[in-house]
């Protein structure tokens, strides 16, 4: 798959990029490492579960 913009990550930042890069007319691919949605459950090391 040919993509104008590859976005490496799907957290907030990665699919907010993604998102405002498509909104402009370009082809966006987005590549996570993680197969799951929420797995692991936490959000770039910074938020606490607790």
């Amino acid at each position: 798959m040919r993509a104008d913009v590859t976005v490496i990550g799907a957290g907030p930042s990665g699919l907010i990029a993604a998102r405002e890069v498509t909104e402009k007319g370009f082809d966006v691919k987005v590549v996570e490492e993680d197969p799951e949605v929420g797995v692991p459950n936490h959000c770039a090391g910074l938020l606490s579960l607790s």
